[in-house]
């Protein structure tokens, strides 16, 4: 059960990382070499910090998912176990919930800051 929602995440995280690495090319630069051509971009900060910030938000968001899937079917699996607590069976996922959407709400404030700061560049 846990490798499913492991492979889950790394799934979701690599969608991440190629959504965010298909860019255009049009900062490529041609630059001849002794023998052969090379490709050197050039990616201002902005850009870059804007890949990172896409990367963070798809991972927290996989990572919740995938804790929350791994709950829900542990707790199909051993309902007995989630009886003889106090709480409600769905409190780890809701406290997850909210040391994950903190520093969520974070990057997406920083990526809407840099998205109006690219946008006055263009």
């Amino acid at each position: 059960m846990k490798r499913k929602c492991i492979l889950i995440f790394m799934i979701v995280l690599a969608m991440g990382m190629t959504a965010c690495s298909s860019e255009s090319k049009e900062n490529a630069v041609s630059v001849e070499t002794d023998s052969h051509r090379k490709r050197i971009r050039k990616k201002p900060q902005i850009q870059k910090l804007n890949g990172v910030l896409n990367i963070l938000i798809i991972s927290l968001i996989g990572a919740f998912a995938g804790h929350a899937i791994y709950v829900c079917l542990d707790y199909r699996t051993h309902p007995g176990l989630y009886a003889m607590q106090s709480a409600p069976w769905y409190t780890g996922i809701l406290y997850y919930g909210i040391y994950t959407i903190a520093p969520l709400i974070i990057a997406i404030i920083i990526k809407l800051i840099l998205w109006r700061k690219l946008k006055q560049q263009k």
